[in-house]
């Protein structure tokens, strides 16, 4: 008779076993939000290849948030200045 009960015994802990590792996998960490990283960029915004630069940039972005929304990923925060076409103002910008 204790074989029965020990097989019983064995699937129910392999059973938990198996919700608990489901239950860990389905549900994100709960970490605390980090700080915000602040990234500067100096483009031409004056040309239309600066303006597509920075659209690009701001949809990697926004792909970069949305998949690792639940992870507590530092948010991006990107500080665009515009050079107006001078590498003068571009480099006084940079500082």
């Amino acid at each position: 008779m204790e074989w029965p009960a020990a097989r019983l015994v064995l699937v129910l802990v392999t059973l938990l076993t198996l919700w608990s590792s489901a239950v860990a996998v389905a549900s994100p960490p709960a970490v605390a939000s980090a700080a915000p990283v602040r990234v500067g960029v100096v483009l031409d915004l004056t040309s239309d290849v600066g303006r597509e630069r920075r659209a690009c940039i701001c949809m990697a972005l926004d792909d970069f948030h949305a998949a690792h929304a639940g992870y507590g990923a530092a948010r991006i925060e990107l500080l665009v200045r515009d050079s107006r076409g001078d590498l003068a103002t571009a480099a006084h910008a940079g500082k």
